[in-house]
Order: structure tokens, then sequence, then C-alpha cells
């Protein structure tokens, strides 16, 4: 489905755009307990992976990009 609207997008206004993954935050004080037992499990570390600078980096790129198409 994200293919999909990305493709939409790209052919409506004639654009690429790229797409970022980033770490994220697991907090254990919020899981229920079967989330517990499956990141124990699967042996998933827990914490707070993300690195904002590159977010707000990524995010600020995109939104110069729509300001220069006249978008944002």
């Amino acid at each position: 489905m994200a293919n999909e609207i990305l493709t939409a997008y790209e052919t409506k206004y004639n654009a690429n755009r790229e797409i970022a993954v980033f770490h994220g935050k697991i907090d254990k004080d919020k899981l229920s307990l079967l989330h517990k037992f499956m990141i124990k499990v699967v042996k998933v570390p827990v914490g707070d992976f993300r690195k904002w600078d590159e977010i707000n980096a990524w995010a600020k790129d995109i939104a110069e990009t729509l300001k220069k198409e006249g978008i944002g």
C-alpha cells in the first residue's frame, strides 16, 4: 500500500521521494505482559534508539524540498 501511495504521489507531482527508516524506542514499562514475553524470547534490545539529529535533518530536507516545489 505504501508503495502505491508513493507511486501515485510521484506521478502526480513528477517527483521522487526518499524513504527513510529510523530506529525506534521500546519502553518495557508500557508493554503488555505478552509483548514483554515476546521481546524477551526474541532477545530484542530495549531502549530508545532514535537518532534525533538524523530524523530532524531528514525532515528538514523534505520540508525544504516541498517549499521549493510550492507544495509546503
